[in-house]
């Protein structure tokens, strides 16, 4: 009786075991969540800021295997680059591109993140059809955009190009929104930016407003 015994002991220890490491492989994520000033709030709070969609929309800064950082940011960005950081934009967008950027011009950058979702077409593909849209480029001279995915991104359309360095996220999108950004860049480095889905016909009227 003693075999049978140590068998079933056995037997209750390894799925003890098997179970607890189960228990592990799925415990939730630490989260964290922080406002748009960089303070940190609870998850209720960061619910409550971010209903306020027409100015807020939530972002992921940073997420491991255990943790994901949260952040409030604004949906929309005036600022203004040095002409420095300008030269840097122009650069990284001709060598991914190949195209020659005029320093006059005024830049657009319609940028992608992957998309997370199942059984629907990504959200690029309906920023990226719009011919009205191409158009504006083609009659209005003084403006040059490009569609640009992040890093990993691959989308195989002619004229859609992946940020295959991270370079243009780092320097304008740092802070995550999946689907499409937009940034407008004027020749002396005023720009305004849209994070989160957006109206592309609201686009030409941006460019040619006075900021």
């Amino acid at each position: 009786m003693k075999l049978p015994l140590l068998l079933l002991a056995l037997f209750f220890l390894s799925t003890n075991f098997i179970f607890s490491q189960d228990v592990t492989l799925k415990q939730p994520k630490k989260e964290t969540y922080f406002d748009e000033n960089g303070s940190r709030i609870g998850a209720v709070g960061f619910k409550i800021k971010y209903e306020n969609y027409k100015t807020y929309a939530p972002s992921i800064v940073s997420e491991t295997d255990s943790t994901i950082v949260h952040k409030i940011i604004f949906r929309e960005v005036y600022d203004v680059l040095q002409p420095v950081e300008r030269e840097t934009v122009v650069k990284i967008l001709q060598q991914l591109t190949g195209k020659t950027i005029d320093a006059t011009k005024t830049i657009v950058i319609n940028f992608f993140f992957f998309e997370h979702v199942q059984n629907q077409a990504p959200c690029i593909d309906h920023y990226t059809s719009d011919k009205k849209y191409l158009k504006y480029f083609d009659k209005h001279k003084s403006s040059i955009q490009f569609f640009l995915t992040e890093k990993g991104y691959s989308y195989n359309e002619a004229n859609i190009f992946q940020d295959s360095k991270g370079t243009i996220r780092n320097l304008l999108f740092k802070d995550r929104m999946e689907c499409g950004n937009y940034i407008i860049i004027k020749p002396n480095g005023q720009y305004y930016k849209r994070v989160g889905e957006y109206r592309q016909d609201e686009i030409p009227d941006r460019i040619k407003a006075d900021w």
